[in-house]
């Protein structure tokens, strides 16, 4: 027997407004359909009307609880009480069905049993602030190809008595409002999806207990924002830390947020990968910012009207083959230890910026544009080990490497390209490191540290 969705791609046509439920009795188990007021479920291998009425969620919850293949035909169906998905293996299809709701409810569907797929459905809570999908527990779930509209989240699935969800897919759904949340969530994928945000908040999110998920080729586009518009965030700011480990987001577009990319609490192994984002509102604050984790971001392309890049984890960063167009260019704080390879970075302003950080290796960098190249220090604070090796600076950009209190900063320079200023300390660093140096300008020599005693170097 044909499965419909192959029958419906090899036609490559709609099934209609009015009769299409006659097309599949063949392909579906049950085929809900209006008449009038009256919704019918029919039985699609007797051809038997099993189950109607003018209670729409009743009719379309009797086939729900028989499972299989549903097919709901296209047509507008106004929904009072919350739908449940407790068959195994259930599968919704729909060609653009239209399902709203008369009243506030928690969920418009609950899903809890495993295999379920939801494909080819308009959810709209109808402005009542209803969140679309709430999947608990389950496992296989696919969401896919479907319309949701809502003031609250649009999918969000979570634990339920202690067993988590795994194995979802979240593709190709055009979602209009405040996006999907995550919870107790691992081995999924959140996958080309567009959302169009309406509400000033989270689009994508990884909020608690998030493993090993991927959000990949989503676009995010916002309306309007305000410093709550996160286009995607992995673990929320208010919960315990390491909660959300070795997720991967890539090759999203965003547009028009707050902060485009944000990890928010002590996280392991996340990895922010060849994402493009446009963060150019006048109200926007950063492309990507770490607050968190050991991360990677890798190959990115930011356009910035703030921030290209904030790392203030504390951790280890490797920051690293970017692209970032920014007043302030990349901004590492907050003892965080780590690299800043091969990136691009091009600001009238501040390219490269270096607070309270740990021991940072800064090396390989290309700086364009005019301004500051690398300021050490940022917020008159002291760095630790900072390395600046082979970075590239254009002739035009006017200071290349300053900072505070410079002449006692931890700085090693190795080989920077086109750095034509003074760039050794005249006095000894207060906390010199093997290969620290600086040149006495009143005898002339010049010190290297050798790891427990300053050396003078005979210059000839």
């Amino acid at each position: 027997m044909k499965e419909y969705i192959n029958l419906y791609d090899a036609h490559g046509r709609s099934l209609g407004a009015t009769k299409d439920w006659q097309r599949v009795p063949d392909v579906a188990d049950y085929i809900i359909f209006k008449e009038g007021d009256v919704v019918k479920a029919k039985n699609g291998r007797t051809g038997k009307i099993e189950f109607k009425g003018t209670d729409v969620a009743s009719v379309i919850q009797y086939a729900l609880n028989k499972g299989g293949r549903i097919y709901i035909s296209k047509d507008e169906y106004m929904i009072d009480t919350y739908l449940t998905i407790s068959q195994q293996s259930t599968h919704i299809l729909a060609n653009n069905a239209i399902i709203k709701v008369s009243k506030t409810l928690d969920y418009m569907f609950k899903i809890i049993a495993d295999d379920v797929t939801v494909e080819g459905l308009t959810l709209d809570d109808n402005g009542t602030n209803t969140r679309n999908l709430w999947i608990e527990g389950a496992k296989n779930v696919k969401i896919i190809n479907n319309k949701l509209y809502s003031e609250n989240t649009s999918i969000e699935p979570t634990q339920a008595n202690g067993t988590w969800c795994e194995n979802l897919l979240i593709a190709r759904n055009y979602i209009e409002g405040k996006g999907v949340y995550l919870h107790y969530t691992r081995d999924s994928k959140v996958v080309n999806n567009f959302i169009n945000h309406t509400e000033q908040y989270v689009a994508l999110e990884a909020y608690n207990y998030v493993e090993r998920t991927i959000f990949e080729g989503n676009v995010i586009k916002y309306s309007s924002i305000d410093s709550d518009s996160i286009a995607i965030e992995i673990g929320h700011s208010s919960l315990d830390t390491g909660t959300c480990n070795y997720n991967t987001v890539k090759n999203n577009i965003i547009i028009n947020a707050y902060v485009a990319i944000d990890i928010n609490v002590d996280t392991i192994g996340n990895k922010i990968q060849d994402n493009l984002i446009f963060v150019q509102d006048t109200n926007s604050y950063a492309g990507i910012r770490n607050k968190g984790g050991d991360a990677e971001i890798i190959g990115n392309r930011i356009y910035s009207s703030e921030y290209g890049i904030i790392d203030s984890s504390g951790k280890t960063t490797r920051i690293k083959d970017n692209y970032v167009e920014a007043l302030r260019g990349i901004y590492v704080t907050s003892g965080t230890d780590g690299e800043v390879i091969s990136n691009i970075i091009k600001s009238d302003t501040y390219h490269m910026l270096f607070g309270d950080c740990g021991n940072i290796t800064a090396r390989e960098n290309r700086m364009i544009g005019s301004g500051t190249g690398i300021y050490i220090g940022y917020g008159s604070k002291y760095v630790g080990e900072v390395v600046l090796a082979s970075n590239y600076f254009d002739a035009s950009i006017s200071t290349k490497i300053t900072g505070y209190d410079l002449a006692n900063q931890n700085v090693i320079y190795k080989g920077n390209k086109n750095y034509d200023e003074h760039t050794i300390p005249t006095s000894a660093p207060a906390n010199p490191v093997a290969g620290s140096m600086y040149f006495d300008t009143s005898t002339g020599d010049l010190y290297v540290y050798d790891g427990s005693a300053w050396k003078k170097v005979t210059l000839t």
